[in-house]
């Protein structure tokens, strides 16, 4: 499953992302892989702890790669 969070901007708004309930509805669907793309330093700057422990997670996995990364293996 690929899911969108392209929410980017300096104040780290991030419009209904910050509700729970549909946060949770969008990480809980994927059934074996979960790719989601957006702006880790807008979602990690938010008020949503949720949001911020999620991005923590998946650093400290080694699983947060930049665009450029991407790009660089195909």
């Amino acid at each position: 499953m690929i899911a969108s969070f392209v929410r980017s901007n300096a104040a780290s708004r991030i419009g209904f992302l910050k509700d729970f309930q549909r946060l949770n509805v969008a990480l809980t669907r994927a059934k074996h892989v979960m790719i989601c793309v957006g702006s880790a330093s807008t979602l990690a700057g938010s008020t949503s702890l949720d949001l911020v422990t999620l991005i923590q997670h998946v650093h400290n996995k080694k699983c947060l790669f930049s665009a450029d990364e991407v790009l660089q293996t195909c």
